[in-house]
């Protein structure tokens, strides 16, 4: 009976102050989120053995409601049947169901703003539904079902669309009803998954290949290049950028906390922003690249430019793009990990071991594409290497869109189909399609200029 009539708070004090004239010291020691920690722990206990869960829509309570009032107290308050006491309570079952459950409460926010008129925090909480409730778990949901993940998407945007354009209250409503009838099937396959040690493994090693796999096609391109050129000095360079990367982003894992507190839009922001630079080097870079697939023009960029390129200047500038390439998606890997090693019911040993078989994975397939392109003479390295830069662009400026698309700097038209394939970029939204057809433009002017500058040399000559 006393866990039912104590709070989290009551323990809190307890902890932080101690009992004096007993055994029980204050525990100075640990951090005011330990303390947290500990007192939402204690109050869980009772359900430790109980992994039945009610439906998380079943009333939202305040994070305030939850911290200072007691099982008594919070069953009287909402009416509460015992399982979904168990829902609140259960450690396991919080860290599970509160990222969705916040998204829910968000979209019923946006809606009674708008039907108040207030347009602006409409839309903000609108914004916030998809960062704050689907961002954090959107990836471990795409490895397991990635339609689940377009149709979230597709209505969360439907709901900030309607806003916008500030369509009738009950146009707004009904975008909001099916942005909540689609958070159904995530609710259900969270609920279903098992985070075992296999599973997180999986999760793990599967999206960190996708990720390392994209930085480093286009780090392998350039050294391959530098390495039929002989640049042996500028390849240091490129090793130095990336593997600096990788520390950094490691050194993320110290910093999951303050990670995690970050809010998801600036994170958003960042990425969209380091990948449409990425994609805008890389256009450039590609038709460069082309441009010395001409006959005799390789010969001579050789012989005449190969020591311009390694002077220390340009090296620096190798270094800084291998580091912005890798770092994007090692910061975004770290994001994904921490979102993931949080929930109580994950085996973290499985991160880990998934972080171990996604970098053997990557590290062979990068040293198995070194080694073709070392077989190959420099004219077709150039070629080869040209077209996954430029392949990537068009990927990348998608990619860099819908980051920022997503951190609300962007605007959102929806078009009329549903088709994505976030593999290679393309997402249903008019935006996103129009930079990656621009990139695409782009592309073939830089051709078409390159190809008339070397027709009108050979006239001249």
């Amino acid at each position: 009976e006393l866990h039912n009539n104590i709070a989290p708070f009551q323990a809190y004090n307890t902890i932080q102050l101690g009992i004096p004239g007993t055994s029980m010291m204050p525990f100075t020691q640990l951090s005011e989120k330990e303390v947290w920690a500990l007192s939402f722990y204690l109050l869980s206990l009772p359900y430790s053995e109980e992994l039945e869960v009610g439906d998380p829509s079943e009333g939202i309570v305040s994070l305030g409601d939850a911290s200072t009032l007691s099982n008594r107290e919070l069953i009287e308050k909402y009416g509460m049947e015992n399982s979904a006491l168990k829902s609140v309570r259960s450690y396991k079952t919080v860290r599970k169901m509160n990222s969705l459950s916040r998204a829910k409460e968000l979209l019923i926010l946006s809606l009674e703003s708008y039907e108040k008129g207030d347009h602006e925090a409409a839309l903000s909480n609108a914004l916030n539904a998809y960062l704050e409730g689907i961002e954090p778990i959107e990836k471990r949901l795409a490895a397991s079902d990635a339609k689940i993940v377009g149709n979230l998407e597709k209505s969360f945007m439907a709901v900030r669309t309607s806003i916008k354009r500030k369509e009738d209250v009950a146009v707004v409503q009904l975008k909001v009803d099916e942005a909540l009838i689609a958070l159904g099937p995530a609710v259900e396959l969270l609920d279903e998954q098992e985070k075992g040690l296999l599973f997180t493994t999986f999760i793990s090693a599967s999206i960190l290949v996708r990720e390392g796999l994209e930085a480093f096609l286009i780090i392998i391109s350039i050294i391959a290049i530098l390495k039929s050129m002989e640049a042996k000095k500028a390849v240091i360079w490129i090793h130095a950028g990336w593997i600096l990367a990788l520390l950094v982003g490691a050194s993320g894992f110290f910093f999951m906390d303050l990670l995690m507190q970050w809010d998801t839009s600036s994170r958003e922001l960042m990425e969209g922003s380091l990948t449409l630079f990425a994609s805008a080097v890389l256009v450039f870079m590609g038709f460069w690249l082309h441009s010395k697939t001409e006959i005799g023009k390789w010969r001579k960029f050789v012989e005449v430019r190969i020591s311009s390129l390694v002077n220390g200047n340009n090296m620096l500038g190798l270094a800084l793009f291998s580091f912005i390439v890798v770092f994007r998606e090692a910061f975004e890997s770290v994001i994904f990990i921490s979102s993931i090693s949080v929930d109580s019911s994950t085996d973290n040993r499985g991160i880990w071991l998934g972080v171990l078989i996604a970098g053997a994975i990557v590290a062979t397939l990068s040293f198995a594409l070194l080694r073709m392109f070392e077989k190959v003479n420099l004219r077709k390295v150039f070629l080869y290497s040209s077209s996954i830069i430029v392949v990537l662009s068009v990927i990348l400026a998608g990619k860099g869109i819908h980051a920022l698309q997503e951190s609300g700097l962007v605007g959102v038209s929806s078009l009329p189909w549903n088709f994505r394939m976030t593999l290679v970029g393309i997402y249903p939204t008019f935006e996103s399609m129009l930079a990656q057809f621009l990139t695409i433009g782009i592309i073939f002017g830089l051709w078409l200029y390159n190809k008339r500058s070397a027709a009108s040399v050979k006239v001249g000559s």
